[in-house]
């Protein structure tokens, strides 16, 4: 006969096997310690031989055929230890039985990944099998042994490979193939599930990603193999990939000790949001750079702690719960907003994965940094274009104009010239619009429409006014004016609404004292973060809403009273972090 079966049970524990060489008795000397009632199986023929006529595992001699493993090993002619699975186990239930032959070259990376998770080129018998061992898979990955002589955790007496039970051995004449209860999962790391992501579907992200990734050559890891003609060493080079743009980010996309959490984007979803975040600033009559909306989308889906299914769901009477995550660049992912597939997350050797259903840019920081405007961009309005934006102007002299009820204006004052509080920087004007109450025994009212300027060199200045359409939201409003020479107090109103930091009374003067038009309060800039240099605006006038896009109109209505000076330098919205 060519096969021979040997059974092992309790009783020949202290027995061993006398039909065996005193070579095969040596290899399980520790199994009998450890494990009764396996069947071991000894068979005169190579692995593939063997798994090709068993019926027993048809499915698993497929699965090695047709991912080239079958091909690998007769190519490679060593001594093996593999994993298999038979037919009859749950994790089979579903998976056809279908010819193998031939179909070698079809097979997808998630089906390759899983065949090479079961072979090591180690030949390792039970009896040099260790609890605690690690054995590296021909995927790159790792699997640990464990090895039970009593019940521990729930776990059976016996081998285990990653949790998977040993039922029995089979020794051939190139390999020890154990069958298992089920597969082993060796879970890819971050970086390989995301090269293995499908280009039709993934192709964007997978783009954004790799495109901050440098394949490096690694000195240490490669074989001096000779000198070349001008004296430098010849290397049988190895290369090693890295990304220092997420290192520096403390994320090592690379390593095996991160824990992360992934979120992926397909490509019909970042076509669809770009298309529709570029519609919204269109109607909004802004623009944003590409490269910033494209930046989000992947800056926000890279986290450095795993979130389970519960984190995802936000509960508003716990004080505990969040629905707002922030990525290692920073970047605010809403989970009330966004949604990723909490049915099906991803384990990964260094964390989780989820396949992300609606996605949407937020409107804070990424659609809109801010809206900031100078007063001194009046000087660049037509005539037409400042009766429009300055409901009650008209213009009497040089430096006398009417530019609202009971108020007039002098001109726009440059203070100081240039300010460059550090040398890179470039250059801002400190420039006030200058006001005053004509008449101090009545109220004085001011009013502008919020708009921005753009080249137009049909126009008679060069520029033509263009309204900002606001959407609705949350804002901090900010402004800047010139302190010593703002000595009234103001209230203000949003299209014809007082501001709730005006209910219980006016802003008095001494708030306005002390601004130094935009050198402090407030955020910063989106392209420089200077204490001193293109700020908000000093005088914080709190958070407004707006309960629908459309054109804005501030009003200032200055209080009666002996001095009634006013200077604004600048006004701001700025969204705040609910403006999603």
């Amino acid at each position: 006969m060519k096969k021979i079966r040997y059974i092992i049970a309790s009783a020949l524990v202290s027995i061993g096997l006398c039909a065996c060489t005193d070579t095969w008795d040596s290899h399980y000397s520790k199994w009998e310690t450890v494990i009764d009632n396996t069947e071991i199986q000894a068979v005169d023929e190579s692995a593939a031989d063997f798994l090709k006529t068993a019926q027993d595992y048809s499915k698993m001699y497929e699965l090695f055929d047709k991912t080239g493993v079958i091909k690998t090993w007769q190519e490679k002619n060593l001594m093996y230890t593999i994993m298999v699975v038979g037919n009859e186990s749950t994790a089979n239930a579903n998976q056809p039985v279908t010819k193998a032959e031939g179909s070698e070259g079809q097979a997808t990376a998630e089906e390759i990944f899983k065949a090479e998770a079961h072979i090591t080129d180690a030949l390792l018998s039970p009896s040099n099998l260790e609890d605690g061992q690690r054995l590296l898979m021909w995927n790159g990955k790792y699997v640990t042994v464990r090895i039970y002589d009593e019940p521990v955790d729930g776990m059976e007496p016996g081998i285990y490979f990653n949790g998977s039970k040993v039922k029995k051995v089979i020794k051939t004449n190139n390999a020890y193939i154990y069958d298992l209860e089920d597969y082993i999962n060796t879970p890819k790391a971050l970086m390989e599930y995301l090269k293995d992501l499908p280009d039709e579907e993934y192709s964007i992200f997978k783009e954004m990603v790799l495109s901050r990734t440098q394949r490096v050559f690694d000195k240490a890891a490669s074989t001096p193999i000779g000198i070349d003609k001008t004296g430098n060493t010849v290397y049988d080079s190895v290369f090693t990939e890295k990304s220092q743009y997420f290192a520096d980010k403390k994320l090592d996309l690379y390593s095996e000790n991160i824990t992360a959490t992934l979120l992926v984007p397909s490509n019909d979803l970042i076509e669809n949001e770009l298309k529709e975040a570029k519609e919204k600033l269109k109607s909004w009559n802004m623009e944003r750079e590409d490269s910033i909306l494209n930046n989000w989308i992947f800056q926000t889906a890279f986290f450095s702690k795993k979130y389970v299914k519960q984190d995802f769901i936000y509960n508003e009477s716990d004080p505990t719960s969040t629905q707002d995550f922030y990525s290692v660049f920073d970047q605010q992912w809403r989970t009330t907003v966004n949604k990723v597939d909490l049915d099906n997350p991803v384990e990964l050797s260094n964390g989780v994965a989820y396949k992300i259903t609606s996605l949407k840019i937020p409107t804070n920081k990424i659609l809109i940094w801010r809206i900031k405007e100078r007063f001194e961009t009046f000087d660049q309005l037509t005539d037409e274009d400042k009766k429009y934006y300055y409901p009650g102007y008209n213009y009497i002299s040089t430096y006398l104009k009417d530019i609202g009820e009971n108020v007039q204006m002098n001109r726009v004052k440059q203070y100081v010239g240039a300010n460059q509080p550090k040398p890179w920087l470039p250059a801002v004007y400190c420039r006030s619009m200058m006001l005053w109450v004509v008449d101090t025994d009545r109220p004085g009212i001011f009013k502008f429409k919020c708009y921005r300027l753009v080249e137009d060199k049909a126009s008679t200045t060069g520029f033509t006014a263009v309204p900002y359409k606001i959407p609705a939201g949350p804002y901090n409003f900010y402004m800047g004016f010139n302190g010593s020479r703002s000595q009234v107090n103001a209230t203000f109103y949003l299209n014809g609404k007082k501001i709730p930091k005006c209910e219980s009374g006016p802003i008095p003067s001494s708030t306005m004292k002390g601004s130094n038009h935009d050198r402090s309060g407030g955020g910063y800039s989106e392209l420089y973060k200077d204490s001193r240099y293109d700020r908000d605006g000093s005088t914080d006038l709190g958070v407004v809403i707006f309960d629908k896009t459309e054109e804005l109109e501030v009003t200032i209505e200055f209080t009666k009273g002996a001095k009634s000076d006013m200077e604004p330098t600048t006004w701001c919205f700025r969204p705040t972090v609910d403006l999603y």
